[in-house]
């Protein structure tokens, strides 16, 4: 579906006001949102008149593509290389892996089908050339139809092997694939998600170039906002204390969904933020990134601790008591996808073993136990992903909600 220029200005100043205009025919809220959010991004790195001259109807020679996948494999990402060029981001990814598997030719549109044999007997009829427009749409619709089956195929394969069914080829799906990820198929670590860049004023984060070596899973104990969340960091007297990276969720009592599962980076990418508080390791600190998911935490009568009230489809309760309490406020589907996403993609940048820590203590000691306090990891020594409650006592994030156990277990 196209959008006029004016209904992108629109959509786009909406969304600046806290607000989203509503979803069109044709498209799902999720996917239009995501559409917004990329629109604002490439306003806010163009300009304004970037969004009139979206090069999504331009036809790419193969010198034009490789000049763009050069740049990712040079190691610039794959979603900043898009939105300079003004690409959708994943056709910029297929190129890219079209080069590493065929090189050069990959890059070159090959006619497809096989010849057909003359008939003199037939009236020849020229066709009525696509224009440019047209010929972009058709591309689009054949890489969507082509990621749709692919996808439909993943999903049912892993159902059909028990593996948690995303559609996404991660390392347990490569596995029961007799794929070594390391070493087999390097084509799959680019990781590329969207991202919401909302970041703290300078002064309110930790200039540098750090080298993470844990992912610490919080929640913020607040609403479902991820950008009140920076506003509320940008403005309080804690000093330098932030997550890289916050995911949205749902209003605990109305269940409203504007925020679900966008994720939001609070500053630029290398730097810290102070996230841990006391620990045996203050190492950690400054080597490890921050996941915020926004969520009450602990629910009791109903209630959050602050006193608002939670309503029972946005309450969870566990099978047995966590830190004391049975209900909690509930971490919804998108969150966790998000999450996963996010795990992925961190894993991926920084080289950091999801398989260490959380993973390999459910393995052994079962969900609850695995989420509470280890001296071993409070001292710094188990590095890879862990809870804030895994390296403080006092700490309630985060819940081992079943779904979000089975996310983990998943990758």
């Amino acid at each position: 579906m196209k959008y006029s220029y004016e209904y992108k200005r629109e959509c786009v100043e909406l969304y600046r006001q806290g607000r989203w205009p509503e979803t069109p025919q044709g498209i799902t809220t999720h996917n239009f949102r995501i559409m917004i959010r990329r629109w604002v991004r490439i306003e806010d790195s163009q300009g304004l008149e970037a969004l009139r001259h979206l090069n999504f109807n331009k036809i790419w020679t193969p010198e034009e593509k490789l000049e763009l996948v050069s740049q990712v494999i040079a190691g610039n990402s794959n979603q900043s290389v898009a939105l300079s060029a003004g690409i959708n981001s994943g056709l910029l990814y297929q190129w890219v892996q079209k080069y590493k598997i065929e090189g050069y030719n990959g890059l070159v549109d090959k006619k497809k089908g096989r010849p057909g044999k003359e008939n003199p007997m037939k009236k020849q009829v020229n066709p009525t050339p696509l224009t440019e427009s047209e010929r972009e749409e058709l591309i689009r619709l054949r890489a969507e139809n082509e990621y749709i089956k692919t996808e439909n195929a993943v999903l049912k394969f892993q159902k059909e092997n028990g593996l948690y069914a995303d559609g996404i080829v991660g390392k347990k799906t490569l596995e029961a694939l007799d794929i070594n990820f390391d070493t087999d198929l390097t084509i799959f670590r680019p990781f590329d998600i969207d991202i919401d860049e909302y970041h703290l004023p300078k002064g309110e984060y930790l200039n540098g170039n750090y080298k993470n070596e844990y992912i610490i899973l919080h929640h913020t104990a607040g609403g479902a906002n991820p950008r009140s969340v920076v506003d509320y960091w940008g403005k309080d007297t804690q000093g330098r204390v932030a997550t890289e990276f916050i995911v949205g969720g749902q209003n605990c009592n109305t269940g409203n969904t504007k925020y679900d599962g966008q994720i939001v980076r609070a500053f630029p990418e290398g730097c810290q933020g102070y996230h841990i508080g006391s620990s045996g390791s203050s190492y950690m600190n400054t080597h490890s990134v921050g996941i915020e998911m926004c969520n009450f935490g602990y629910v009791k009568s109903g209630k959050t601790y602050t006193g608002a009230s939670v309503s029972p489809e946005q309450t969870i309760s566990l099978s047995e008591p966590y830190k004391g309490y049975l209900n909690w406020h509930k971490y919804s589907d998108e969150q966790i996808r998000a999450v996963r996403d996010l795990l992925l993609y961190i894993s991926n940048r920084d080289n950091i073993d999801l398989h260490e820590g959380l993973y390999k203590w459910i393995k052994t000691e079962g969900a609850i136990k695995a989420f509470d306090f280890h001296i071993e990891a409070y001292k710094g020594n188990v590095k890879g992903l862990l809870t804030h409650t895994n390296i403080r006592k006092d700490k309630f994030d985060c819940c081992p909600q079943p779904n979000l156990v089975d996310m983990i277990m998943s990758l």
